[in-house]
């Protein structure tokens, strides 16, 4: 049976500054690779975000049977309760008087 055993094996000033050359290079890769995942993580943040809102969104819409919607008006817009088709310009009302 053999035994193991470490001894050691103090650098030369060289063989330090090419120690000390590579830890540098490390270092900057280490940073590259925080500042992607900084980046990613922000990309991920802001599409999580996206998702959650829009279910959070559908499930209030599924829960309520239905939605809320922003209807706008010009001051030409007249509803016309009566033909049950929502609002009306005034090229629509002058296209169903000519029908």
């Amino acid at each position: 049976m053999s035994e193991s055993t470490q001894e050691f094996v103090p650098y030369t000033r060289d063989q330090l500054l090419e120690k000390s050359t590579e830890l540098a290079a490390v270092l900057d890769k280490l940073d590259t690779v925080r500042e992607e995942k900084t980046a990613a993580m922000k990309d991920f943040k802001k599409s999580e975000s996206d998702l959650s809102m829009q279910a959070r969104h559908l499930s209030k819409v599924i829960r309520q049977k239905g939605e809320f919607r922003d209807r706008q008006r010009g001051i030409f817009d007249v509803e016309e309760e009566d033909a049950g088709e929502g609002l009306a310009t005034p090229t629509e009302r002058k296209r169903r008087s000519d029908a």
